[in-house]
Parts: structure tokens; C-alpha cells; sequence
């Protein structure tokens, strides 16, 4: 598996998270944050994990994914209690969809007070499987406790945090 580190919007240095990827016939994808956990309003896991719009008003881990060919990328939302979403844009922020996809696998790893493990195990979209170079960006929302959030991402490359900026997929599968 290969690692990133996911660096904050704005250098909030409370916590870590970093990332592991994997991808054979499906991407796994391992998201680690540390930090003190008890200050962040994570979903507890939960057995009706369902399909969700606004995850990212809470604790979410975000996948976006991408072929260098066209525009048309496909956004995954992830709860650490188990909900999730895919979307299909046909360029940036424009022509949003739902996208049809298989439920992804979650599991929540590990947790305790310093430390949270969640593994998300992903189809690629098929429109994507036979492309060369997919590219990647790889998010996190945290929410805090008093209601602030806390953005992260492979890189911000705009004023505000932003996850869906193109430029901002640099990770290549």
C-alpha cells in the first residue's frame, strides 16, 4: 500500500491524517487520523448504513476520482458511522448526479481516544477501469465539537477549502 498525508486548510496542526491506498481490481483506501478524538463529533458505526446526501456537514472522508481524458469526474462521501454517497459531475461542480455504484465495504477498524482507522474498499466507476492514468484527491471534513470544522485535503490550491479543484487530484493511481 502507498501513504499520503492529508495537510489541513489553514495549518490546524491538532490533528493528523494520512492515508493509505491500494488498488488491484478495487481501491482500498485507509484513512488514519490522530489526534484528540474527544473533541470531534464522529458518526458512531451503525448496521443501517444507508445512502446520504450533506455528509460533508459531519465527520466525512472524501475520494475523488478522475481520467486525465475528459472533464466528468465521480465525488465518494464516507462516514465513519457507516452512510456514504457517490456523485457523478460532468466538470467542475456542474452536472451533478447521483452516481449508481455498489454500496462500498466500510469498516471501522479501530478507535479510541488518540486514534481512528477506517478502511473503505471501493469500485472504480468502469467508465474508468481501462484508463491509464486516473487520478485522485483524497479528503477529510472534521467536525468539532463547537461546531467548526476542520478541512483537509492532498493540497488546497484555492482561497477557500475546496475539494473539488481539479488540480487538486494529484495522486495517480
Amino acid at each position: 500500500m502507498q501513504q499520503v498525508k492529508l495537510i489541513p486548510f489553514k495549518n490546524q496542526t491538532n490533528y493528523q491524517i494520512s492515508v493509505q491506498l491500494d488498488y488491484q481490481q478495487q481501491l482500498r483506501l485507509r484513512y488514519n487520523l490522530f489526534g484528540k478524538l474527544d473533541d470531534i463529533n464522529i458518526p458512531l458505526p451503525t448496521n443501517a448504513a444507508v445512502r446520504r446526501d450533506n455528509l460533508w456537514q459531519h465527520t466525512c472522508f472524501e475520494c475523488f476520482i478522475k481520467s486525465p481524458a475528459n472533464n466528468r469526474y465521480w465525488e465518494f462521501n464516507f462516514s465513519p458511522g457507516g452512510d456514504w454517497n457517490c456523485y457523478q459531475f460532468e466538470s467542475y461542480r456542474q452536472g451533478m448526479s447521483h452516481q449508481a455504484t455498489a454500496q462500498p465495504k466500510m469498516d471501522l477498524i479501530y478507535r479510541d481516544q488518540q486514534r481512528l482507522q477506517f478502511e473503505v474498499m471501493l469500485e472504480i466507476p468502469s467508465e474508468l477501469t481501462a484508463q491509464i492514468d486516473i487520478t485522485v484527491g483524497l479528503a477529510a471534513v472534521l467536525k468539532i465539537h463547537d461546531n467548526s470544522y476542520s478541512y483537509w485535503a492532498l493540497q488546497h490550491s484555492a482561497d477557500q477549502p475546496d475539494f473539488h479543484r481539479q488540480e487538486d487530484f494529484i495522486f495517480r493511481l
